[in-house]
């Protein structure tokens, strides 16, 4: 899941691009991954965009705490709360030409202005049960700017920042927890001793 919506929405912005750039369609000219390879020397391929997550925050507001409860149907388990995620994504276009880079930025801007909320109604690739999850621009100062290209070693480039949440992580995606939590469920009046007698 957490890699799954990124590779849609490059898909998305891809064929978008593609479209007005007048390119051919099965060309690949957005590339999701790290902006440098790991001896420091950009690994965004000339004339292409890279997409890069840079930073993952948890949604700790609409989190839901402790266990939550999960019936099928006459029995009763144990479900942890899902784990919704903010993820900060970095489009950086390299061109030989700088105005193409310029004109690919405002592309992508334009098409998340026009096209924000995607959901598995409007999006081919997402699951019928996901959530849907909205991409807004996320604006970075100078000295951010500074530090996260001074963090991802790389010469600047256009570049423009988004933030796509919630991405919701459900108990399947999650490793197993404590099997103690995996029982059954009580309810308040099972704690209740009773008393011979009665009801």
């Amino acid at each position: 899941m957490l890699s799954t919506i990124p590779r849609i929405l490059r898909d998305q912005v891809e064929a978008f691009l593609l479209l007005k750039a007048e390119a051919p369609p099965n060309r690949r000219i957005v590339h999701l991954g790290p902006v440098t390879e790991p001896n420091g020397t950009l690994s965004i391929p000339a004339d292409s965009v890279g997409m890069c997550v840079f930073n993952i925050d948890e949604e700790r507001i609409t989190r839901t705490a402790g266990i939550a409860p999960n019936r099928a149907g006459a029995h009763s388990t144990a479900a942890r709360p899902e784990v919704r995620l903010s993820l900060h994504v970095l489009f950086a276009a390299h061109f030989t030409r700088y105005e193409s880079a310029l004109d690919h930025i405002g592309w992508i801007l334009g098409f998340f202005q026009t096209r924000h909320v995607f959901s598995p109604r409007n999006t081919p690739g997402m699951d019928p049960s996901w959530s849907e999850v909205s991409v807004d621009l996320h604006p970075l100062t100078l000295e951010q700017q500074h530090q996260l290209w001074s963090t991802l070693r790389a010469p600047l480039l256009p570049s423009i920042c988004f933030q796509v949440r919630p991405v919701v992580l459900h108990e399947e995606d999650l490793p197993p927890d404590n099997p103690a939590a995996s029982g059954p469920v009580l309810n308040p009046g099972d704690l209740v001793p009773r008393i011979p007698g009665r009801p």
